[in-house]
């Protein structure tokens, strides 16, 4: 069974679904997500009458603000280790914080100060922080906290640990994305190669590629052509993913 179309109408319906086919995979594998630091899964919001659109924007928002409050906290940090070094108290390195750290953490910092000034405790506060903020280096700061406060180890010796770690963890990431640079360009480059190669066959003979778009086994070919290409890419990303 085969259905008679124009020519420029079978190049449209053959090449847009490559083509979004190939920009969904660009947008979502060419970039090495595995090398970043692991933040927790954002939590969808209540149900209520907002549209899909709206909440899918809320939670790429707040993502965007936890990945970006996991990219200045090491500066933050070495701000606090330098401030208790200097004498100061956590109350005043806290306050400190919220005037110095860059955006968006210095948000989050004065509101923990608001939260200590109307009688909260400085361990709960931070637990409160480490909650709307959930960054793995954040949970470990708090942690850092509450056990020198209950066992009386040096804070500041806790923190510089902390801050070594982070330290290293960044400079391997860093290290391992541009070792593997021209690799992701090679896999983008041969999981984008049969789409191209599909649109200039076309343009080249298009009688040839017509059974392709116009038949049921055309389309089957298709539909399997686009599931492997999406298995490639999941495949060789999970060969170049590494735990940092």
């Amino acid at each position: 069974m085969s259905l008679s179309l124009p020519s420029w109408m079978l190049a449209l319906i053959g090449a847009v679904p490559f083509f979004l086919l190939g920009t969904i995979l660009f947008s979502r594998f060419s970039i090495p997500g595995s090398f970043r630091k692991k933040t927790a899964p954002v939590e969808p919001p209540s149900p209520s009458k907002k549209s899909f659109l709206i909440v899918w924007r809320e939670n790429r928002k707040r993502r965007k603000t936890i990945e970006a409050v996991g990219e200045v906290f090491p500066q933050a940090l070495e701000i606090a280790i330098q401030a208790l070094k200097a004498g100061q108290t956590v109350a005043q390195t806290l306050e400190y914080l919220s005037q110095e750290a860059a955006p968006p953490l210095r948000d989050e910092f004065a509101l923990v100060c608001r939260e200590m000034a109307w009688g909260t405790d400085a361990e709960e506060a931070l637990g409160r922080l480490a909650q709307r903020v959930p960054q793995p280096d954040i949970a470990r700061f708090q942690e850092s906290y509450r056990l020198s406060r209950q066992t009386g180890a040096n804070l500041t010796h806790l923190l510089q640990t902390l801050l070594e770690g982070m330290e290293e963890r960044n400079r391997l990431s860093r290290r391992m994305e541009s070792m593997t640079a021209q690799a992701r360009l090679s896999g983008l480059l041969m999981g984008s190669l049969p789409i191209f190669l599909i649109v200039i066959l076309f343009l080249m003979d298009p009688l040839l590629m017509a059974p392709l778009f116009t038949t049921f086994l055309g389309w089957g070919i298709l539909a399997v052509a686009a599931l492997l290409e999406t298995i490639g890419f999941i495949w060789i990303r999970g060969l170049m993913m590494a735990e940092v």
